[in-house]
């Protein structure tokens, strides 16, 4: 009871990192078997809150013992974000990240996040088209992620809204055929 009489009269203190209020609340909820609501109601805070921080009960105990040697370089919305990582399966990245936080302060919570991100696919780069009247290029046409973009030059600018137009009728013989 004293334990819990003191962590609530600590728990909003500013100087208290999100990841020992955790600490905390897994505590209380160890010997008490309190339930999160009934934690949220007690310390006075919101349900979703209490929830955030206690998603650093997801990360990988290793970067939970890491943290605990340095608990404000994790706040609860990276932690958060962190969790979801280890639960698409980048528990790794993950466990990289939290190790260069404690280890190197220039390293923000911010680029730890970024840094557990998934890969993406190597974007296909097209080459554009280019359209020559003689040796004078008109256009340069380029198609990228459903979008097709035609870009005149010169004189030719001028005659882009006829050219578009000729692009519509185009497009709507074409799926007439289909």
């Amino acid at each position: 009871m004293v334990e819990y009489a003191a962590f609530f009269s600590n728990l909003l203190s500013p100087t208290l990192s999100d990841f020992e209020k955790f600490w905390g609340f897994k505590s209380l909820q160890d010997s008490t078997g309190i339930t999160k609501e009934e934690l949220a109601r007690a310390a006075g805070i919101s349900d979703s809150h209490v929830g955030r921080i206690m998603k650093f009960d997801l990360l990988p105990d290793e970067s939970k013992d890491l943290l605990a040697t340095r608990p404000e370089r994790l706040g609860s919305n990276a932690a958060e974000q962190l969790a979801k990582a280890v639960a698409e399966g980048r528990e790794d990245k993950v466990k990289a990240a939290i190790e260069r936080l404690i280890s190197d302060d220039a390293f923000t919570q911010a680029q730890a996040v970024a840094a557990t991100k998934a890969d993406r696919a190597p974007r296909e780069r097209n080459e554009p088209l280019i359209v020559r009247r003689g040796s004078k290029k008109v256009c340069q046409i380029s198609a990228r992620n459903g979008v097709v973009g035609v870009s005149f030059s010169g004189s030719a600018a001028n005659e882009a809204d006829q050219w578009a137009e000729k692009i519509r009728t185009f497009i709507e013989s074409e799926l007439e055929k289909q």
